[in-house]
């Protein structure tokens, strides 16, 4: 799922990004196996960590990994959480947001 929510992934397929993003957002709710799985793979992990950041991606992509990340538990956050927490919400209660298409 990881490959499919990258930027370049999501500007091919944003619906597929999102489907791929909502699944790893399920897969770590109160799931420690598979939440420990992506915290010990660390290009997995920062894989996720990108995808929330990158403004490139869609917002729903953005928000869903990030959503992800905090499931995983505090293992998964980055130094600066609290910025990415704020840019991808942002983005998404934005009055200008568009939605998939």
């Amino acid at each position: 799922f990881i490959r499919f929510i990258s930027a370049e992934a999501c500007a091919a397929s944003p619906r597929i990004a999102a489907a791929a993003a909502q699944c790893l957002h399920v897969l770590t709710e109160d799931n420690a196996v598979v939440s420990h799985a992506l915290g010990s793979a660390p290009h997995l992990l920062a894989a996720l960590q990108a995808a929330s950041a990158d403004a490139a991606n869609h917002t729903l992509v953005s928000v869903l990994s990030l959503g992800a990340l905090l499931n995983m538990g505090h293992q998964a956050h980055p130094p600066d959480m609290a910025a990415t927490m704020q840019l991808a919400l942002s983005r998404a209660l934005a009055p200008d947001h568009v939605t998939l298409a």
